[in-house]
């Protein structure tokens, strides 16, 4: 039975960085030796090293779950009723948004219909006047006809 781990195959089996794996080695006092270009591991170390990642590993997750802020009943309750307003409000401006358009559009077509009117009426008045003049040179001619 192998006594000595390779430092490459334990960080395999563990599954964690390789500076990580060293700094929980230098915490705890952990040493490993060197035979050539390898590093090795005794099994106890190993299986303390595995240990102590994994006891690590659930810490971490268990902090993180801690770390999410529950809601008190009211304020989930106070919460949906914050969402359902915002919905009823966005809907509420899609509508408004919508007739604003329509309005638009009315205000559009009756200034174009002001502008044709205003235009008729100038034609009007143009052709009262046209009459209204050949009307006066008629009384007028027709007053230096009775003078002569």
């Amino acid at each position: 039975m192998q006594t000595r781990i390779p430092v490459i195959k334990a960080l395999e089996k563990i599954g964690c960085a390789r500076n990580t794996l060293y700094k929980l080695m230098s915490l705890h006092g952990i040493e490993s030796t060197r035979e050539g270009n390898q590093r090795f591991l005794q099994k106890e170390d190993y299986e303390k090293l595995f240990e102590l990642y994994q006891t690590t590993i659930k810490r971490r997750k268990k902090q993180d779950k801690s770390k999410m802020p529950r809601l008190p009943e009211e304020a989930g309750a106070r919460l949906e009723q914050l969402i359902e307003v915002a919905w009823t409000e966005r809907q509420l401006n899609a509508r408004l948004t919508e007739e604003i358009k329509e309005l638009k559009e009315q205000i559009k077509n009756l200034l174009e219909l002001n502008a044709e009117l205003v235009k008729s009426n100038l034609h009007l008045i143009g052709s009262v006047r046209h009459s209204l003049d050949a009307q006066n040179r008629r009384q007028q001619s027709e007053s230096s006809n009775v003078d002569m």
